[in-house]
């Protein structure tokens, strides 16, 4: 998922919670990678890689 499709999925997010009826949405993504490299007697041992994506969606109705 490329920072594009992030940004339209924060705001089709947003759509539908208005949609069903919050007054407001407030909506935080994050994205996270990770990349872990260790080596032992000038070799590599051990390579990873890791990605992680989160949304929290905050609902408002009557202005609470």
């Amino acid at each position: 998922m490329d920072k594009k499709d992030r940004l339209k999925l924060v705001h089709w997010v947003v759509e539908q919670a208005k949609k069903k009826g919050a007054d407001e949405a407030s909506v935080s993504f994050s994205y996270r990678r990770e990349i872990s490299i260790s080596h032992r007697d000038g070799k590599l041992e051990e390579l990873s890689e890791s990605t992680s994506n989160s949304l929290s969606l905050a609902i408002y109705d009557n202005n609470r």
